[in-house]
């Protein structure tokens, strides 16, 4: 087409034609007014999903994962030493107590001790092996019955309680949602990883080839280096869906497939995608042989046409009959870009949970451990002073 131009075999060249002057195209060819833009894109099979058996781990970051280990870790030897120290200074105070008492008195006294607060803690509480498992089976909402007797255990234990309902109900919800989408690994989003990755370049002219070996980047003109020349879409694209290459195509390309090859976009599989990162952004023209008189009066028609938005009109009108002339023709040319560009189309939001989502559940553990050692601290003193707690 550009060819013709120079040869004054054409007049007007229509198509998603680049506005460039790459290798002096801008001295034998003309354009008319501006009237689109593209982005030069890179198309690459969609990453493989993750694996199920993973999903149980997704809910939660990795420092989330970290801090209930921590939690979980801390819980069970604060129990222990609280429910110990609770216990000693018990033994302590009616051990005293029965010095100064009689036998009658001592035995009515220690049996109305133990309804009340101040009593010993129970075994499982006072032993760290079976703090642990307690500890754990609040965190599997199967904890064990134990009745602790004094107010800064059951303070500690009803507040630790709390906190594992919230990180409970947190993963239960979050892992229901990661069970049910299909989840794949952003894979390569940048120019600079699809250098580092090997895969070819699959393009069906030499245009991006000579763009980046004149770039000044050095990883660009590696990328050259990796230039496949195709015979048509459906090669590139079947390199693309066998992993072994990325197709250059442009934004323009992708909606015309995306809105004549694929009617409805499944779930599963292979599909393709566009890289984020775009080489470079082109203006698009109508191309005009050089110093045609055409130019003046092609110029003026465009704005006309854009200005009245028949561009995206005829756009999307031809998306409409070109699918329209597929069906009553029966045309099965498109099959393998069918096979392939259907796939996981539209991303998923899912995300895993951070700390700022749960810090409501590890402030309800912070305060619990401060709130026990207040109360600890004020039934020292409470016993100290004789008061009755």
């Amino acid at each position: 087409m550009v060819g013709s131009l120079a040869r004054g075999k054409a007049h007007l060249a229509i198509a998603n034609l680049f506005v460039s002057s790459l290798l002096g195209r801008d001295l034998y060819q003309g354009y008319s007014t501006l009237f689109d833009y593209e982005e030069v894109k890179f198309l690459i099979r969609t990453e493989p999903p993750f694996p199920r058996w993973q999903s149980p781990a997704l809910p939660f970051t990795r420092d989330t994962w970290l801090a209930i280990l921590l939690g979980l870790i801390l819980l069970a030897p604060i129990t222990c030493l609280l429910a110990r120290a609770i216990t000693a200074i018990t033994k302590g105070s009616s051990s005293s107590s029965s010095s100064s008492s009689s036998s009658s008195s001592s035995s009515s006294s220690s049996s109305s001790s133990s309804s009340r607060s101040g009593a010993e803690e129970p075994r499982t509480l006072r032993e760290l092996t079976s703090a642990y498992v307690y500890t754990v089976g609040l965190h599997l909402q199967e904890s064990h019955p134990v009745r602790p007797h004094n107010h800064s255990t059951r303070i500690l234990l009803a507040l630790a309680l709390l906190y594992t309902l919230v990180l409970d109900l947190s993963y239960s919800c979050n892992l229901t949602a990661f069970l049910t989408i299909t989840r794949r690994p952003p894979g390569i989003q940048t120019l600079l990883k699809l250098r580092d990755s090997g895969l070819d370049l699959f393009e069906a002219s030499y245009y991006v080839r000579d763009l980046l070996r004149a770039s000044p980047t050095p990883y660009f003109r590696e990328l050259a280096e990796r230039h496949v020349l195709v015979g048509g879409i459906n090669e590139a694209v079947g390199g693309v869906r066998d992993g072994s290459g990325v197709f250059i195509t442009n934004n323009g390309m992708m909606e015309f497939l995306f809105n004549t090859v694929v009617a409805a976009p499944s779930s599963g599989g292979y599909g393709v995608r566009l890289i984020k990162e775009s080489l470079v952004t082109y203006s698009v023209a109508i191309g005009t042989p050089s110093q045609s008189p055409l130019q003046d009066s092609l110029n003026r028609a465009v704005i006309r046409v854009f200005e009245a938005g028949l561009c995206t009109y005829w756009k999307l009108r031809s998306y409409i009959l070109y699918r329209q002339n597929k069906r009553e023709l029966g045309s099965e040319s498109d099959t393998v870009l069918a096979e392939v560009i259907r796939g996981d189309s539209t991303p998923t939001i899912l995300v895993p949970l951070t700390l700022d989502h749960l810090q409501t559940a590890f402030y309800i553990l912070g305060f619990s451990f401060y709130l026990a050692i207040m109360v600890f601290v004020g039934e020292l003193l409470a016993k100290k002073f004789g008061f009755c707690v």
